[in-house]
């Protein structure tokens, strides 16, 4: 703001001055200053982009609204450079071996833009400009400069994935299958920015390309791996907590594996098997059926490896590996249905069709509905029906009717409670000419939607 003090200085001394010449000298240096001051306005960068063949450049601009504009408009120029960026797929790179879809190269470049953020943080700032309501800043960044830095990246997550590999390989030779898996994970994880580019690196006196190498080290884990068992069949009963473990040992050519996630469920029926365990030392995981809920005779659960283990992967690799690889054993459970006893204990029954459906259903499902109380379970029911304000439809008036259903399910053993299901104030309209048994029936149909829909979910907490 130099030229502006000077002006003013200038336009003083014109106004005081009484000698010609230097009147006319003074108001010469004042034109010169207001073109000086008229050039400066927008500056020549703006009105005109700058051009290079050896430098990026890139232009920001932010209201001065916007917090911390300087800030705002510095990310705004160096986000235009990075833009400018042009990401190549080397022919010799891991996205070239392997299946991806057509935006594989899309998003490896802007994996490599975002890596670029430190980097882009230290363009040069050439210029600055304000006008009356943005701020403006004109960047550059040296094409070689880029280069040295990706050069640089690439060398440095070679050598880490390499180091990630080599010790991955030693927790496998020492069977560690578990870390070797987390080691290849983190390996895949440094190299996963710089896919696109050449990841050759030295390796027993050879290249390899280093991701292609944590790739394939990662799934071969599971080659040769085998799944046994204490039993190939279990006989069971529905409703009933099978006694029997299920113990599985899991090993590679023959040696056992300690220390792997394992799980069981149901391949065809239905219940439930104790959670996901790691086998110990002696590479054995145990099991229990805590319930079968399905009536087909023959079911079966299928015993593996959990494929949580995939999450230790970046994302682009898990659309590479196929669980069909990895062990799995198959146990038959013969199921018999063995009679289980009810006793159906009615309380409020002002919904009768309902009582007689819900008897169904049980009868079919398991249970024998005896007049025993001392059966095996204990049915508590109950249905109350109130009907409240008389409303306008729009052809005839409806009464409000609100319809309640109760049922819990006792051990009768034990006394205690197995499950329990409820329908609280189901409000249902009813046209006012209807009887009384039309308006049970259309309650019990609407209260039976929902009770069909839970059933399934009754039946599963009952644990005998």
């Amino acid at each position: 703001m130099r030229e502006i003090d000077t002006l003013i200085y200038l336009i003083i001394r014109v106004i005081n001055c009484r000698d010609m010449k230097r009147l006319l000298f003074f108001v010469l240096s004042c034109l010169c200053i207001i073109s000086t001051l008229s050039a400066q306005v927008i500056p020549l960068w703006l009105k005109e982009r700058p051009m290079s063949i050896s430098q990026y450049i890139g232009i920001g601009s932010v209201p001065l609204t916007v917090s911390n504009f300087r800030e705002a408009a510095r990310l705004a120029a160096t986000n235009e450079i990075a833009s400018q960026i042009s990401v190549t797929v080397e022919s010799n790179s891991f996205l070239k071996t392997v299946d991806l879809d057509g935006d594989a190269k899309q998003v490896y470049e802007q994996k490599i833009k975002e890596s670029l953020s430190g980097f882009l943080a230290e363009c040069e700032i050439v210029d600055t400009y304000q006008s009356a309501d943005e701020f403006f800043v004109f960047c550059k960044l040296d094409k070689d400069a880029y280069q040295a830095y990706i050069s640089e990246k690439r060398k440095k997550a070679v050598q880490q994935g390499l180091d990630f590999f080599v010790k991955g390989k030693d927790a496998e030779a020492n069977g560690e299958i578990s870390v070797a898996l987390s080691l290849y994970g983190k390996g895949m994880e440094s190299v996963e920015p710089y896919l696109s580019l050449n990841l050759d690196g030295m390796y027993s006196g050879r290249y390899v390309n280093v991701a292609s190498e944590l790739f394939t080290a990662a799934t071969s884990l599971f080659s040769g791996m085998a799944i046994t068992s204490n039993v190939s069949n279990l006989s069971v009963q529905g409703l009933k907590t099978v006694r029997e473990p299920l113990a599985v040992c899991l090993s590679k050519n023959g040696v056992v594996l300690p220390n792997v996630l394992m799980c069981a469920d149901f391949s065809s029926g239905a219940g439930d098997v104790t959670p996901s365990v790691k086998t110990d030392h002696t590479g054995t995981a145990t099991f229990y059926v805590t319930n079968v809920t399905a009536k087909d005779d023959i079911q079966t659960i299928n015993v593996s490896i959990d494929k949580s283990f995939i999450n230790q992967f970046p994302a682009i690799y898990r659309s590479l590996v196929s669980t069909s690889q990895l062990p799995c054993l198959n146990i038959t459970l013969a199921v018999t249905n063995a009679i289980t006893t009810a006793y159906f204990d009615i309380g409020t029954n002002d919904i009768p069709e309902c009582e007689r459906l819900v008897r169904g259903i049980f009868v079919n499902n398991y249970f024998e509905v005896v007049e025993d109380s001392n059966a095996d379970l204990y049915i508590a029911y109950s249905t109350e029906l109130k009907v409240g304000n008389e409303i306008d439809g729009e052809m005839y008036k409806l009464n409000e009717c609100f319809c309640t259903l109760n049922i819990k399910i006792y051990n009768n053993k034990t006394q205690g409670l197995l499950s329990e299901y409820s329908v609280p104030n189901l409000r249902i309209l009813v046209p006012v000419n209807k009887s009384s048994e039309q308006v049970s029936s259309m309650c019990a149909r609407e209260l039976m939607k929902q009770f069909n829909n839970r059933l399934p979910l009754v039946l599963k907490n009952l644990k005998l």
